[in-house]
């Protein structure tokens, strides 16, 4: 008893040690992030139980993230900002969910599921509260970058034979996906495209080492490689986008789809071979209806669920509830998870808690490209880049729940809107124009 009480407290004081040195350090914390999830996308996961609770090596970054981010948070709740009110009402909801979800399944099972919400949580109180000063911002997106190319190097190493990406193989297989060799799973895509975006940005407005320049190809081929319409369509959305937020960008973006659109076709004869199969798997990614509608039903089982109450709609239903979908096939309810981040978040947090995330996701979208934030130094390597970050990062949660490689850059253009510097900066920016 003494033995477990005591290593009970060596736990509980080494995790308050890393957490209180994480609040100080949020590029430390952002690295370790980044680093567990390349892990356990070359590797699988890495699952240990814990008390009942099966948890990996990313989880346990993410508890200490978390009560890291709860550090940074309360230092800042005094102040006043819209943004404040908004995350500590959102913060407010969910946690009233959560206790109802432990009240009525466990506290198991409700933590189980709540470990889906940390990338939310994180980019609300923790990143949202990063340091905004220009080499901090700087070396959190270099980091990104380098993550997408070990990320791009997981899925060459997968297409090459050896045994790295294939902690994705049981769950293609297990919707008879697998001829489609992705590789890598939707979230490390998307980052892989978000990588994309921000290395276009850079080569277009900032001074950078001449192998810079093909990153953007790397990127973009491997994307069109690996075969995520979602992410297809988010990238899509966002050339379209382009020339109405950043005209140097869009004049880029024309011979960098060419050369990678070559790289894709050559890498995908490399992967695939000639013959007819290859044609017909990117011909069915890019035309293929059939998930989508798959999708939409479940949206319509959850968005019109007998069981709804006023409670429900408004605030959700307990963490933990689960999510049920009548399958025609086998003419019963299944278990099935909603597949979109927006409809899994009205099912815990409802419309008011929705709207509250809406409102946090979108506030970069609409700001970050106006005149008042278009030439500040602070967003690097550009507030254009930013934007088309945060838009692609909107359409992925149509489709998908949020990863917490991805959802931060939300709260780092939070935290750049209201950064004292900025204001500064932008106040010397509009003076300069208005002068003669």
């Amino acid at each position: 008893m003494l033995l477990t009480a005591l290593i009970l407290l060596i736990v509980i004081s080494v995790f308050a040690t890393l957490a209180f040195y994480a609040s100080r350090n949020v590029l430390v914390g952002w690295y370790c992030l980044l680093a567990t999830y390349a892990l356990g996308v070359a590797f699988g996961s890495q699952q240990t139980v814990v008390g009942s609770l099966h948890l990996d090596p990313s989880d346990a970054v993410s508890l200490i993230l978390l009560a890291a981010g709860l550090i940074r948070f309360s230092r800042v709740m005094n102040k006043p900002g819209f943004f404040r009110v908004v995350g500590l009402c959102f913060i407010l909801v969910f946690a009233f969910s959560l206790i109802r979800g432990m009240l009525l399944f466990g506290v198991v099972a409700a933590s189980n599921e709540g470990r889906s919400y940390i990338g939310e949580l994180l980019s609300l109180l923790y990143f949202a509260t990063i340091p905004t000063d220009e080499g901090t911002i700087k070396k959190f997106v270099k980091a990104y970058l380098i993550f997408g190319c070990v990320l791009v190097g997981i899925a060459i190493l997968h297409y090459l034979g050896l045994n790295v990406g294939s902690s994705y193989e049981a769950l293609v297989d297990s919707v008879g996906d697998i001829d489609k060799n992705r590789a890598v799973p939707a979230a490390a895509a998307m980052a892989i495209a978000l990588c994309f975006i921000f290395s276009v940005g850079w080569i277009t407005h900032q001074r950078s080492p001449r192998f810079f320049a093909y990153l953007p190809v790397v990127f973009g081929g491997m994307v069109v490689l690996l075969q995520h319409r979602t992410i297809w369509v988010a990238l899509l959305i966002c050339a379209l986008s382009t020339p109405f937020v950043d005209r140097a960008m869009a004049g880029r973006l024309i011979p960098i789809g060419i050369l990678a659109g070559i790289l894709a076709f050559f890498m995908a004869i490399w992967v695939y071979g000639t013959n007819s199969s290859a044609t017909e798997q990117f011909e069915d990614s890019s035309t293929n209806l059939g998930t989508w509608g798959y999708r939409v039903d479940t949206w319509d089982g959850v968005l019109f669920d007998d069981d709804a109450t006023i409670l429900s709609i408004l605030a959700g239903k307990p963490v933990g509830t689960p999510t049920l979908h009548f399958d025609a096939y086998l003419g019963s309810y299944v278990e099935m998870p909603a597949h979109s981040e927006y409809i899994f978040l009205y099912q815990r947090v409802g419309v008011f808690g929705l709207t509250l995330f809406l409102i946090f996701l979108l506030r970069p979208v609409s700001l970050l490209c106006t005149q008042r934030f278009r030439h500040s130094s602070l967003l690097f390597p550009s507030s254009s880049s930013w934007c088309l970050a945060s838009i692609a990062i909107f359409v992925y949660g149509v489709t998908y729940n949020f990863n917490a490689n991805a959802i931060p850059f939300i709260g780092v253009a939070t935290a750049l809107l209201l950064s004292p510097e900025h204001s500064s900066n932008n106040v010397a920016v509009i003076r300069s124009e208005q002068s003669p």
